[in-house]
């Protein structure tokens, strides 16, 4: 054998060995090497002649080199397949490993928490978008709404006192506890209890609509003085009340308030009601009372005059077939309202916050400051009540149309820039407003 060989096994009796184009063999430099050229074929016969001994000696040293030879050049086969499969496995996916079970759980875990991280993040910030934006009107909106109302039910309290004096008024007539109109002793002890129970009510004056007399109660007030004062403008004023009894002044048939109450309906007595009777309202704007301690206070800045509103109402003496009534009117103070700092809530309002109390035509009755409800004109000097819109700032916005609205439903409210106002009614009376502003801002 010299370079190429074939080796071929044939019958049972004798076998060929045949192998093509394989690198020259070492046993091929033995002496029994063939010198003729490349040895094509190499037949081992079978055992039945005289010279099979040498022949198989031979032949075996020939097939040795042969299968050692032939395992080298499996290997360098196997070598050369594992080569052409990693550069096979270069182009492609056909030769890469899969992921083992660890790496694609640590893989979906990293998935599933980007994708929490970014949720969360998004959540957040759409949360503080919100909370900056309608949280932010909706929390200020409630607030405003919560605080009228607690004002709203102050205010009751201290208006009802005229209420009062109205009901107790017209149960004596009706009742004919008090039948007489110069009876000074009856109407007294009828109307003496409500003064000592409502401090805020400061007068109830009293007239007819076919007697020209004038009867007045009034709260005498003082450095530790409270009581209760009856006057007339009768004849007879000075010997059925003394000396302090006599009311001076204009006759109150000539004031407004009177032909106000002359219109109002006396009931079936009068045969002019039509319907449940609303034999009361209240005066057109407010009026001035003298301060409990105005006259005692040394400072300049003491504001002697309070403001005060007055309910007007009318009952017919029974009997009388509605020709003869009392028309008055109660005459309450309003500056209880904003004692003990019910209107002074800055802190949680803003800088540009505020609590008013207005009546229906929107004028200024109580508010945190005294001066805030009175305007001096200029240059008459001569004072009046500030209306809602004389103020300045965002209360100069605030319209007729809004005490308009808050009369129908009860509420109104609008935004003013970067201050939320709320009106609403006082609570059974709409003729009074409580109007709140609060400072857009976070709490």
């Amino acid at each position: 054998l010299k370079q190429h060989c074939h080796v071929c096994v044939i019958d049972p009796t004798s076998f060929h060995v045949a192998m093509g184009k394989l690198p020259k063999l070492a046993a091929a430099k033995s002496k029994n090497e063939d010198s003729t050229g490349e040895g094509q074929i190499v037949s081992i016969t079978s055992p039945k002649n005289a010279r099979r001994a040498s022949q198989e000696s031979e032949v075996g040293r020939t097939l040795k080199a042969m299968l050692k030879r032939g395992g080298s050049m499996q290997s360098l086969l196997s070598l050369g397949s594992r080569r052409s499969n990693r550069s096979g496995s270069s182009g492609g996916f056909a030769g890469a490993r899969l992921p083992s079970t660890a790496q694609t759980v640590a893989g979906v875990a990293a998935c599933i928490l980007v994708t929490w991280v970014g949720s969360v993040s998004v959540l957040l910030m759409m949360v503080a978008l919100r909370y900056g934006g309608p949280v932010v009107d909706l929390a200020r909106e409630r607030y405003v709404m919560a605080a009228a109302e607690r004002v709203g039910s102050e205010a009751a309290q201290v208006l009802g006192a005229a209420d009062a004096a109205r009901q107790v008024v017209d149960y004596a007539v009706q009742r004919q506890l008090y039948f007489e109109p110069e009876d000074y002793d009856g109407v007294r002890l009828a109307l003496e209890p409500v003064f000592a129970a409502r401090k805020p009510l400061r007068a109830v004056d009293m007239t007819f609509d076919t007697r020209n007399v004038s009867i007045t109660l009034r709260r005498v007030v003082g450095a530790g003085i409270d009581r209760l004062l009856v006057q007339s403008d009768s004849e007879d004023c000075f010997e059925k009340l003394g000396r302090f009894g006599c009311l001076d002044g204009a006759p109150f048939r000539e004031m407004s308030w009177f032909q106000i109450g002359l219109k109002l309906p006396g009931g079936q007595e009068a045969d002019n009601s039509t319907g449940p009777p609303m034999s009361f309202q209240w005066n057109e704007g407010p009026g001035f009372v003298p301060h409990v301690e105005g006259a005692l206070v040394q400072s300049a800045r003491a504001v002697a005059w309070s403001p005060a509103h007055s309910l007007i109402f009318r009952s017919v003496f029974p009997g009388s077939r509605g020709n003869l009534s009392v028309i008055a009117r109660a005459v309450v103070e309003v500056t209880e309202v904003a004692s003990e700092n019910r209107l002074d809530d800055k802190e949680t309002l803003g800088d540009l916050g505020a609590i008013y109390v207005c009546d229906a035509s929107g004028t200024l009755i109580s508010t945190l400051m005294p001066g805030q409800k009175a305007l001096i004109e200029s240059p008459s000097g001569v004072a009046h009540f500030r209306s809602m819109w004389e103020l300045s700032g965002w209360a100069a916005k605030v319209g007729k149309q809004y005490f308009e609205e808050a009369r129908q439903s009860g509420t109104s409210s609008f935004q003013a820039g970067n201050v939320h106002v709320a009106i609403r009614a006082v609570r059974g009376n709409h003729h009074f407003f409580v109007v709140t502003a609060s400072q857009r801002n976070a709490f």
